[in-house]
């Protein structure tokens, strides 16, 4: 409203790619503006601006891992190439675990243990009980002792708390 710039998406030709497809990447939101409908705003014009220059088709170059964008994706009605469906079976597995989406029932899912670790999911959620800004955290063991490094939003540090 402001004139902030709050999110950004890339459409952009890849040369090497010889299928003269466009492609949508780099589409992300500040963390404080998600969950608005901006990336789907966002998607939907790219997509549109990619079909008014002409691209006979559009790829998104995504990863398994970050499971939120791809579910967004599927949304949108993309779907995985062959090759990537046969080298990341278990990835799309666990895509299909953690969002159920119809398109990926081809995919075997991956059972909830074997996604996540009980210990991180504890350390995240206390973590989160004092950093609500939390971004992420990294648990290093050096010389047989745990150190749990985090970065919130306005800063980093390391948690001297004991699990």
């Amino acid at each position: 409203m402001d004139g902030e710039k709050v999110a950004t998406a890339t459409a952009f030709y890849e040369p090497r790619d010889l299928s003269g497809a466009g492609w949508l990447h780099w589409v992300a939101v500040k963390r404080e503006y998600q969950g608005q409908g901006i990336a789907k705003a966002l998607i939907s014009h790219t997509l549109q601006r990619l079909k008014e220059l002409g691209y006979p088709s559009i790829k998104i170059p995504t990863q398994t891992n970050t499971w939120v964008a791809a579910r967004m994706y599927l949304d949108f009605g993309f779907r995985p190439i062959p090759e990537n469906a046969v080298n990341s079976r278990e990835g799309y597995g666990i895509l299909r675990t953690l969002t159920d989406h119809p398109a990926l029932e081809a995919f075997d899912p991956v059972p909830y243990e074997e996604i996540w670790d009980s210990r991180m999911v504890e350390i995240e959620k206390k973590l989160r009980e004092q950093y609500a800004d939390l971004v992420h955290f990294r648990v290093l063991e050096e010389d047989g002792q745990e150190r749990i490094l985090f970065c919130t939003q306005t800063r980093t540090g390391e948690w001297k708390e004991t699990f």
